[in-house]
């Protein structure tokens, strides 16, 4: 394995989330971009289990939490501030297509950045591409933000606003690109 090859022994962290998917007999996230990837899909597999989805009422929450700041942005800004919708269409609508690509870039963002400290202890005891912590991170973070979206979608076209789902291509293509451009960079690296 890797952390032999760096003189440091493996852990069961290590045993836990590198795979070894080139079936080599070796867990080489260093050298095997297929390792690589794999085990970045077990990171994010624990970080999603690990968020929200440990109990049900994690995975409530996700889906709730959106809804409710959904809520509280429509109240705030029609109610108090009395805020009219933009070109035609409703505040509510607006607030719900134009802010969540922002949460979701900030929070990943912010995971991002502390996800290399939250790992700490599997970094000090075994060689590997840091990224790949990062990267899981930040996977996570969007599928689950993704799907609080989704919620808000479907809420609001429930009270009659005008949701094209069509737009959400654009979001499958935006990930196809990424995982795409992603591979390249393991590859040349």
């Amino acid at each position: 394995d890797v952390a032999h090859h760096a003189g440091v022994g493996v852990g069961t962290v290590y045993r836990r989330f590198a795979i070894d998917a080139d079936g080599d007999g070796r867990r080489d996230v260093v050298e095997s971009v297929p390792d690589l990837i794999a085990s970045t899909a077990n990171f994010f597999k624990r970080e999603l289990t690990t968020r929200y989805l440990g109990s049900a009422t994690g995975l409530a929450w996700a889906l709730v939490h959106p809804l409710a700041l959904l809520a509280v942005y429509y109240f705030v800004f029609t109610s108090i501030f009395r805020v009219a919708g933009f070109g035609g269409t409703s505040f509510l609508l607006f607030v719900a297509v134009a802010l969540w690509p922002w949460l979701a870039a900030q929070e990943a963002l912010q995971r991002a950045t502390v996800s290399l400290a939250n790992y700490a202890g599997l970094i000090r005891k075994v060689a590997f591409p840091h990224e790949f912590a990062v990267y899981a991170s930040i996977a996570a973070t969007l599928t689950l933000q993704f799907a609080g979206y989704l919620a808000v979608l479907v809420v609001v076209a429930a009270f009659g606003q005008p949701v094209h789902f069509q737009g959400l291509l654009i979001v499958a293509g935006a990930v196809i690109l990424t995982l795409i451009l992603l591979g390249k960079h393991l590859e040349e690296g």
